[in-house]
């Protein structure tokens, strides 16, 4: 923490949107996701003054090895996934803004799932 009050520097929690949307078979993914963002923004709030950033990045289904041991998958196709390289740019634009993010959620254009 001393690095990051020093630098003024970021905390990107890369997340899930299970942390605010509830999923059937989720629930305790859902629970560690939502315990996740509700840290990230008490950290803002107590080290905000310090000049420390912290951003809860809430993604939904994103084109990840995660999806291999489950009983569903993305639907591969470019408006029905999100790609890691989407969530990194996003990452530095937030850099590059003089105001602070605490928070975003990051959906594909259409949702469907493969079972």
């Amino acid at each position: 923490i001393h690095h990051l009050k020093k630098t003024k520097g970021y905390i990107f929690n890369i997340n899930s949107i299970s942390a605010i949307k509830s999923a059937t078979y989720g629930a305790v993914y859902g629970a560690t996701k939502a315990g996740l963002k509700h840290f990230g923004n008490s950290l803002f709030n107590e080290y905000r003054k310090s000049g420390i950033k912290v951003v809860n990045i809430e993604p939904d289904i994103t084109k990840t090895p995660w999806f291999e041991d489950k009983n569903f998958t993305y639907y591969d196709s470019s408006d029905n996934v999100i790609e890691p390289k989407e969530i990194a740019k996003i990452v530095l634009d937030i850099i590059s803004l003089k105001s602070v993010v605490t928070d975003i959620v990051i959906q594909p254009q259409k949702f469907r799932i493969v079972k």
